[in-house]
């Protein structure tokens, strides 16, 4: 394979640098930050509620004195005079009701907004997309045999 055309005005023998060009037509894809995959709607719909539950927690223990974070599972099975406030006793039973409800895995799913590939055209890369198709190259950067113009 040979070396990139050295471009226009640019010192005879030195590589082409086409960094700055990609840079220009596309940027990272931000549904899935780059990863070209996202997390499933049912592990997403679960992890709202943890943090939901997790916030009613925190200002449950509070409300009720505790410091808002550590470990208190000794809360989950009262005290044995009830004299624990119900409300931290029942935020954390929910959180860990919903904590044993783990689903199995995260489901991770090709994102849809980048089709997988992690990066979507700047509007730059979008009109060189337009440009291409006016002027009928295929994917693979041939020119459609049918209808050439030139």
């Amino acid at each position: 394979m040979s070396a990139p055309a050295t471009p226009p005005g640019a010192p005879q023998g030195e590589r082409a640098d086409y960094s700055g060009l990609l840079a220009a037509m596309e940027r990272s894809c931000g549904s899935c930050a780059g990863e070209g995959m996202v997390d499933s709607a049912a592990w997403t719909t679960w992890r709202r509620d943890y943090d939901a539950l997790e916030e009613v927690r925190r200002a449950a223990r509070v409300a009720a004195g505790h410091s808002p974070a550590g470990e208190m599972s000794w809360l989950v099975g009262g005290a044995p005079d009830g004299s624990l406030p119900r409300a931290p006793v029942a935020a954390e039973r929910a959180l860990r009701d919903h904590t044993h409800a783990t689903l199995d895995h995260r489901e991770p799913r090709r994102c849809t907004d980048c089709r997988g590939a992690g990066v979507q055209p700047t509007e730059t890369g979008t009109r060189l997309i337009g440009f291409l198709v006016r002027h009928e190259f295929t994917r693979t950067g041939q020119m459609a045999e049918a209808g050439d113009r030139r």
